[in-house]
């Protein structure tokens, strides 16, 4: 897992800063039953996912901006994915910088392009219904704004555009390998795998009719 976090780190930064050696993480120990990594302090803050998604819409905005500015698209190809983008895993920094930290499912063999950005909304979706069966409106505008900007030019694809949360889901369950057994101890740990059938299904439909 530690060897994943370092691979993932080095990735990133050779994206957000290409051309530059930069050591923002590095191996200090590398032993058969024994792996240490050190990685240097971001600066920045955790926005904070208990205010729910609406007081979060500009974080949101925020990290799919730079997801699409930094991830690299090629039509028909997976690019590597983060595999647990999160709110609780994005710093936000003094100069207005989104810095993604904790790489530890990163896999260079990755998912279909957009994935991490929504598995990221849907995620803080669910945190922010907080039992409730169904979000608001307010909630769906905001996601659904969200994920236009991602498909801009197409990059979705119809398929995704027309069930992206149902594909998030799909993608997970069906490449659960990508998080080892961590998902099946936990279902804490990837709340999208917690919606309905009916609830998937639901927002799904709502989210969909504005792209038709």
């Amino acid at each position: 897992t530690l060897k994943r976090e370092f691979q993932g780190w080095g990735w990133y930064q050779s994206l957000r800063h290409p051309g530059e050696r930069r050591a923002s993480c590095r191996v200090v120990q590398d032993k058969e039953s024994y792996f240490r990594l050190q990685i240097e302090y971001v600066e920045g803050v955790i926005p904070d996912y208990r205010k729910g998604l609406i007081e979060n819409a500009w974080i949101l905005e925020k990290v799919v901006e730079h997801y699409c500015r930094v991830w690299p698209f090629s039509k028909g190809e997976r690019p590597p994915l983060h595999g647990d983008l999160s709110i609780g895993n994005v710093v936000y920094g003094p100069a207005g910088g989104v810095n993604i930290i904790d790489w530890e499912y990163f896999s260079f063999n990755g998912a279909f392009w957009g994935f991490d950005v929504l598995h990221f909304l849907f995620e803080a979706l669910w945190l922010s219904m907080k039992n409730r069966k169904l979000p608001g409106k307010g909630e769906i505008d905001i996601i659904a704004r969200n994920i236009k900007v991602l498909n801009d030019g197409g990059r979705l694809g119809a398929e995704i555009i027309s069930h992206p949360l149902l594909s998030v889901r799909d993608f997970m369950r069906n490449n659960a390998n990508i998080w080892n057994e961590q998902m099946e101890l936990s279902s804490d740990k990837f709340p999208i795998l917690n919606f309905n059938g009916f609830q998937i299904t639901a927002i799904d439909k709502i989210i969909g009719a504005g792209f038709r």
